[in-house]
This record gives C-alpha cells, sequence and structure tokens, in this order.
C-alpha cells in the first residue's frame, strides 16, 4: 500500500473515532458519516488509478494525489461540523455531494490530463530513441580506441551529431538504418586498425547525418 493512501486511512480512523465519540447518531450523521467512506473510496481508487502503470510519468500523478489528499480533509471537516451543528438533513446532504461532484469532475480531469501527457512523453521518447542510442554507440566507440587521430575524428563526428535534430520521422527510418549498419562496419574497422576504412565510414556517416537532417526537417 502507497504511504498516502496508508495515511489517508490512519486519518480516517481518527476521524471515525472523533465522530462516534463526540456526536449523536442521527439522519444528519449517518449521511454525513456515509458520504465520507464514499469519498474514501473514491480518493483509494483515483490514487490507485493515478499510480497503475507505476513509470517515470508517475511525477505527473503528485497533483491527483494532492487533490485527494485535501478532498478528503476538507469532506472530513465539513461532515464534522454538519454533526456538530446537526444541520438539517437536506441541506448537508447537499453542501457535500456538492463537494464530492465538485471533486469527481478535478479528478477525471487530471487523469485525463495525466493520460495525455504520458501519450505524448512516450511518442517523443520513441522519435528521439535513434538520436540517443546513435550518440551513445558513437560515443562507446571513440572511447574505446586508443588511436589520437581516429579519436580526434570521432569527436568531432560526436559533437555534429549533438546539434542535429533529434526526433526522427517516417522518412528517416531507412537512413537512420542505414547510419547504423555504418556504425558497425565502423566499429570493426577500428579493431583492424584500417585507416582508409575508418576515415571513409566516418565521411560516409556525416554524409549520411546530413541527409537525415535535411529529411527531418522537412
Amino acid at each position: 500500500m502507497r504511504s498516502d493512501n496508508l495515511i489517508t486511512l490512519i486519518v480516517f480512523i481518527v476521524y471515525t473515532i472523533v465522530a462516534f465519540l463526540l456526536f449523536m447518531a442521527s439522519p444528519s450523521f449517518l449521511v454525513s458519516y456515509i458520504i465520507t467512506i464514499i469519498g474514501l473510496v473514491s480518493c483509494l481508487y483515483i490514487n490507485g488509478k493515478a499510480y497503475e502503470k507505476n513509470n517515470s510519468s508517475n511525477f505527473n500523478s503528485y497533483p491527483i494525489t494532492i487533490l485527494t489528499s485535501s478532498y478528503i480533509i476538507i469532506q472530513m471537516v465539513i461532515s464534522l461540523i454538519c454533526m456538530a451543528l446537526f444541520f438539517m438533513l437536506i441541506i448537508s446532504t447537499i453542501i457535500q455531494i456538492i463537494v464530492y461532484a465538485i471533486f469527481i469532475i478535478l479528478a477525471i480531469s487530471l487523469l485525463n490530463s495525466k493520460d495525455y501527457i504520458e501519450e505524448v512523453e512516450a511518442e517523443t521518447e520513441k522519435e528521439i530513441s535513434f538520436h540517443r542510442e546513435f550518440s551513445k554507440r558513437l560515443t562507446i566507440i571513440s572511447s574505446s580506441t586508443h588511436n589520437n587521430d581516429y579519436k580526434n575524428r570521432l569527436d568531432e563526428l560526436i559533437n555534429s551529431v549533438r546539434y542535429t535534430n533529434p526526433v526522427s520521422t517516417s522518412q528517416s527510418l531507412l537512413i537512420e538504418n542505414e547510419l547504423f549498419d555504418l556504425l558497425g562496419i565502423l566499429d570493426e574497422s577500428i579493431k583492424n586498425n584500417d585507416d582508409d576504412m575508418v576515415y571513409r565510414t566516418i565521411e560516409s556517416l556525416q554524409d549520411k547525418m546530413n541527409e537525415r537532417e535535411i529529411l527531418v526537417r522537412k
């Protein structure tokens, strides 16, 4: 169980003890208590929906946690006030239903916003995966070679790649596959100390990156 849900349950237990010790059972008391239970269950369910994917986008779930925590505290306070002041049943019910309705509307809006943000993040992650992986492999190849001339040429290429557009498109997929193939050739050429092939492959990589840059900017 998440710590925020555990805290919410503890607060609810304290609320229950206070309510039953201080106030007499009445229609207003029962309605207030039942609505609070419904609110508690709703908060636990909404928190579960917000964190069910358990991924890096949990940052986007924090506003939902703040909302559920705020609502259940407000609901408990309102219900205790209704119990203490012996509000008319109809007034007590209307007030708490309005608060609950506002909470549900806000919760649904935040959940929908969270889903949209996560979809955008996933799409962006997919679109920049080539650039990140290509840069990573190129850096590994550069760091593994002890030939200073190779390293200098590779560092120039790495620096050039760093400033290219990271977002891939459907038009750039073919040339990106060719770039990965060239990386394999480059790695093998460096291991064999084949100067001519190393330099020609680096030039081919630079040319292909320039072609990709043109494609992704269309």
